[in-house]
C-alpha cells in the first residue's frame, strides 16, 4: 500500500513541475513564447483548496503564492504517506 502512496506522490510531484514549468515559461515568455494568463491554471488547481489564503498576501506576490500552494497538497500527501507506513497490517 505505501508502494501507491509514494508512487502517487512522485507522480503529483512531476506534473508540479511540468506544471510550474509551463507558468514559468509564460510568465517569464522565455523560448519567444507569448505570455498567457491561462498558463497557470494548472497550478491553480493543484493548489486547492489553499489557494484562497493567497488573497491573504500582498498582490505582488501572489504569482509566487500560486507556485508555491501546490507544495503544501504535496507535502500532506507525503506525511500522510509516512504516517502510514509505519502501520502495518496485522491480524
Amino acid at each position: 500500500m505505501t508502494r501507491y502512496c509514494r508512487a502517487a506522490t512522485y507522480v503529483l510531484l512531476a506534473l508540479y513541475a511540468v506544471a510550474l514549468a509551463i507558468f514559468l515559461v509564460s510568465a517569464f515568455k522565455l523560448f519567444g513564447v507569448e505570455g498567457d494568463a491561462m498558463s497557470s491554471v494548472f497550478l491553480l488547481l493543484m493548489g486547492q483548496p489553499w489557494i484562497g489564503f493567497a488573497d491573504l498576501a500582498p498582490e505582488p506576490l501572489w504569482p509566487w503564492m500560486l507556485a508555491l500552494l501546490p507544495l503544501v497538497n504535496i507535502a500532506l500527501l507525503g506525511l500522510l504517506c509516512s504516517l502510514f507506513a509505519g502501520r502495518g497490517t496485522q491480524v
